[in-house]
């Protein structure tokens, strides 16, 4: 577990290191990829955040161990918030949080997501995907134990479908830099999110 925490403070050091995407003033174009920049980034942030939250037993005084949390206002913002909401019974799941805060964004920022909020929760639970598999290579495992380690973490079906499991350990268990996979867990959220089929083998 040590191992996953310290890859839980890697992935959102990442997440905040793109969270001061600043607004172009050149074009519409450049207007609405910086706004896109700033919402995806705070729904990355507040995905990690909620991960780190949830995995370390609901406990906030655990979460603000990590130095990124206590020097990011926005993740010490999220960490507040998640925690309240949880005590008050209002999030089961860290993805939840995540659309939450991806939508209050794009309401905020003008930026029209143009798909449903359930299937976002849905793609957001989905990066859990090749979150584990990168935890799971770097703790030495091999690619197929590590499938069979995730296909029985979550249930399958639609959400977790078996050809995403396998598909995205091929990419993780190539070379690939820790910059690279930042880049893997934003391409399964918003291709989920804008090529989504409803169908179990998807």
């Amino acid at each position: 577990m040590g191992k996953l925490k310290k890859y839980l403070f890697v992935l959102l050091t990442g997440a905040l290191a793109t969270g001061c995407a600043s607004r172009p003033e050149a074009g519409q174009e450049q207007l609405q990829e910086a706004k896109f920049r700033i919402c995806d980034s705070e729904g990355n942030i507040a995905l990690a955040v909620g991960r780190m939250y949830f995995m370390n037993g609901k406990k906030k005084e655990k979460v603000l161990e990590n130095i990124n949390i206590q020097r990011s206002r926005i993740a010490m913002g999220f960490l507040n918030e998640i925690s309240d909401r949880v005590t008050a019974g209002e999030l089961r799941h860290y993805a939840d949080f995540a659309t939450d805060k991806l939508y209050a964004c794009a309401r905020r920022e003008g930026l029209n997501i143009g798909k449903p909020r359930e299937l976002a929760r849905i793609c957001y639970a989905r990066v859990d995907i090749p979150f584990f598999l990168i935890v799971f290579k770097k703790q030495g495992m091999e690619k197929k134990q590590a499938i069979d380690k995730v296909s029985t973490m979550f249930n399958r079906g639609t959400v977790y479908p078996e050809k995403l499991i396998t598909s995205v350990a091929d990419v993780v268990y190539s070379p690939a830099s820790e910059q690279e996979n930042q880049k893997l867990m934003g391409t399964v959220f918003w291709s989920c999110l804008y090529q989504w089929q409803p169908k179990s083998s998807q």
